[in-house]
């Protein structure tokens, strides 16, 4: 593009040069306005187009959750009276006989305890209290301590909870095992979500996991 000395021009010159210059700008201006609508006027089309399609895969796969769960279900009822199993269990896995296909279901849970727990854990407490400090018992009363931590919601973990009964049990304290007994029969998890998962096995033998959500390849 040729360079244009602008003190060379005339002043007619200078104004038709602006003009033209002007029209250029508003030119680029209503074009990229015209994008803009463009864009949003297909944004807005994949949007009602797609949300057809997601909105009936939701449906579908609720209804196939649905079907699976209703399918299972006397499974679950042969497995309670068979293996006298409590109906608290979360989630039961079940595999195909030749054992290269499984499929999950259940609930998610999340720990609560109701208020009896806390009786409980005052006996174990009670318990560490009447301990003899020296640096064998120092230890054991670390790890109990430990775990009677709870979690950010405020509850003790199931998995502690397990630990510290074979630590009641080792002991032989009447009062700790008393104090865990009482823990563990607090332990009422909160029943969620129910879901399901289904896996297979892949060529090195090893579980390869069904896609079911929208987040996963």
């Amino acid at each position: 593009m040729e360079n244009i000395d602008l003190t060379q021009l005339t002043a007619e010159q200078k104004a038709n040069l602006m003009e033209q210059i002007e029209v250029e700008q508003k030119a680029a201006k209503q074009k990229k306005e015209e994008d803009k609508k463009a864009y949003k006027d297909l944004a807005n089309e994949m949007v009602e187009a797609s949300f057809v399609y997601l909105s009936d895969t939701s449906l579908m796969l609720k209804n196939v959750k649905n079907m699976v769960f209703d399918n299972f279900k006397s499974v679950l009822e042969l497995k309670k009276d068979l293996f006298n199993i409590e109906g608290k269990q979360a989630s039961h896995t079940f595999t195909s006989s030749d054992g290269k296909k499984r499929i999950t279901i259940g609930c998610r849970t999340n720990d609560n305890y109701d208020d009896t727990c806390e009786a409980g854990i005052e006996k174990v407490k009670n318990y560490l209290k009447s301990l003899a400090q020296d640096e064998k018992t120092g230890s054991l009363v670390e790890i109990i301590t430990e775990l009677l931590t709870r979690d950010k919601s405020g509850n003790l973990k199931p998995s502690r909870v397990m630990k510290l009964y074979q630590h009641a049990m080792k002991s032989g304290n009447e009062e700790f095992i008393e104090g865990v007994d009482i823990i563990q029969k607090a332990y009422n998890p909160q029943f969620t979500k129910t879901f399901i998962t289904a896996a297979y096995k892949g060529e090195n033998g090893e579980w390869v996991a069904v896609p079911l959500s929208m987040t996963e390849n």
